[in-house]
């Protein structure tokens, strides 16, 4: 029997408004004092207990790609991709969703 196995398509967007004193959106910004771990790095971690699921996607906006990639070093995991979004986020995810199963919502 072949083993089944999914994608974990991580959405990571925002400019981090909410937070005036931070030039780093709250995703990013490290949470966890015991392992100096990030939201986004401790989200991926948890991705490590499930054997069916592959490398994650992680979808961010264009000028957070580099932190992106810097955390996911620091966690010792290669992503299957970064993909950079330039629209709004949750229009770039639905509209790949679609894409993706060939979906049409209008």
């Amino acid at each position: 029997m072949s083993k089944i196995s999914s994608t974990f398509i991580l959405a990571s967007g925002g400019s981090g408004q909410r937070f005036k004193n931070s030039k780093v959106p709250k995703q990013y910004l490290k949470v966890d004092e015991k392992e100096n771990l990030s939201f986004l790095q401790k989200t991926v971690k948890r991705l490590e207990n499930f054997e069916s699921i592959d490398k994650p996607i992680i979808i961010c906006n264009e000028e957070h790609r580099f932190i992106v990639a810097e955390q996911m070093r620091d966690i010792k995991i290669k992503p299957k991709s970064i993909t950079k979004s330039t629209k709004k986020l949750n229009d770039f995810f639905w509209m790949n969703f679609r894409h993706h199963f060939g979906m049409n919502f209008n």
